[in-house]
């Protein structure tokens, strides 16, 4: 099943109202708030910022995301399989810790890889949905490719972001950087050192080793009142697969 590029502009009280064949969807989106993103200042990206007649009127350079931030408002279980990055890939993970988590306390802040949001959230209790903070957001899923289920490295599942709810955009908020960098000059080239902060050294480590991948923009999903989030069911089924 092909994954589609959805928008999300809905009120959250329209998104996770309604239960469907007995199954409550989107049960738990208030439990958890949205803090933050996480980012990568050493491979920043340019965000051009349309005026009223449609036309590029800003330009903005801000860190990549490769994370984000929320708060539990209630005892819970995250993912926890850390970012591999092998090949550039944000939705890289490592295998062996595919299915492993840990227990994170209510009113602590836990950080996730782009992989780790989609594991956590597609659940149908969050259905793509995260409202319980002031900054609202959805779960996009994009450029999915369900035909290369034998791959292991990430890059056949779709891409997970994040997508403020409502007006305004997600990079209109300032990240919390993962890590440091200088450039030096090496011969007639330049080269980037990078140096984690230690927080972020054990679930954000590979970025300082690995070059850089260039990103694809992703759309932000509407889901229907009263239904399951496609995409999300879709994400989930895939990372079955390698169970």
């Amino acid at each position: 099943m092909a994954f589609d590029t959805l928008a999300s502009n809905e009120k959250e009280e329209a998104l996770f109202e309604a239960t469907t064949a007995g199954q409550s969807y989107g049960t738990k989106s208030d439990s958890v708030a949205y803090v933050c993103p996480l980012g990568d200042p050493s491979r920043p990206e340019l965000t051009i910022i349309k005026g009223k007649d449609g036309k590029p009127d800003q330009r903005k350079t801000n860190s990549r995301f490769v994370g984000h931030r929320f708060r539990a408002l209630e005892d819970m279980v995250v993912p926890d399989c850390g970012l591999r990055y092998e090949k550039g890939d944000l939705m890289d993970y490592y295998p062996e810790r595919l299915h492993q988590t840990r227990e994170v306390k209510a009113g602590e802040e836990f950080d996730l890889t782009l992989m780790e949001i989609g594991l956590l959230f597609a659940l149908p209790e969050y259905n793509a949905i995260v409202t319980g903070g002031d900054i609202k957001v959805a779960i996009s899923f994009r450029n999915g490719k369900p035909d290369g289920a034998a791959k292991v490295d990430g890059s056949d599942l779709p891409t997970v972001s994040v997508r403020l709810l409502g007006d305004g955009s997600i990079k209109d908020l300032q990240p919390i950087d993962v890590l440091t960098y200088e450039t030096v000059a090496d011969g007639k080239s330049t080269r980037k050192i990078r140096t984690m902060l230690p927080e972020f050294a054990e679930k954000f480590g590979a970025l300082a080793q690995t070059r850089e991948r260039v990103a694809t923009a992703a759309g932000a999903p509407k889901t229907p009142k009263n239904t399951r989030n496609k995409n999300a069911e879709e994400f989930l089924k895939l990372v079955a697969k390698r169970a």
